[in-house]
């Protein structure tokens, strides 16, 4: 049986902070690139949209939730690859170095399974932050459900 938990929600949930990019737990740092920022905290990084985007249910993509050599998140796919991720608006990155978005925790090794969509093409700006994070396009847009193992 798997915890399904609606991005809808967590990003109405994450619209209510006063922060353009999403809540900022303290010690962690964001930097902005456009649409997508990039959050560090306790040595992990993630990228996430700066605001709210269109839910899309086009893909899905499943794996353990991995760092890769540039310390920042994604998904390893059944393949043995490294998927770069864009988390949706509102993830950040806890002071214990815990994935969170509306009120639930993700830590790296944890099999989780994102829908959205994969291939979409960014800006200028939004492939600075693929650059930092070490990633290449396409990258996968998580906006849809986002489903974990129930404990």
């Amino acid at each position: 049986m798997r915890n399904a938990l609606s991005v809808g929600a967590v990003l109405v949930l994450a619209m209510s902070g006063c922060s353009g990019t999403g809540p900022t737990p303290a010690g962690a740092e964001q930097t902005a690139f456009g649409a997508v920022a990039l959050h560090t905290n306790r040595g992990v990084r993630l990228l996430a949209e700066t605001s709210a985007a269109p839910t899309g249910d086009e893909a899905r993509v499943s794996g353990p939730l991995m760092e890769n050599d540039a310390d920042c998140l994604g998904i390893m796919d059944d393949g043995g690859n490294f998927v770069g991720v864009v988390f949706p608006f509102g993830t950040s990155i806890d002071d214990f170095g815990l994935v969170t978005f509306g009120g639930a925790s993700l830590s790296v090794g944890e099999e989780v399974s994102f829908t959205g969509s994969i291939g979409e093409a960014l800006g200028t700006d939004e492939a600075a932050a693929l650059t930092a994070c070490e990633l290449e396009e396409p990258v996968f847009r998580a906006r849809g459900e986002v489903l974990t193992p129930e404990e």
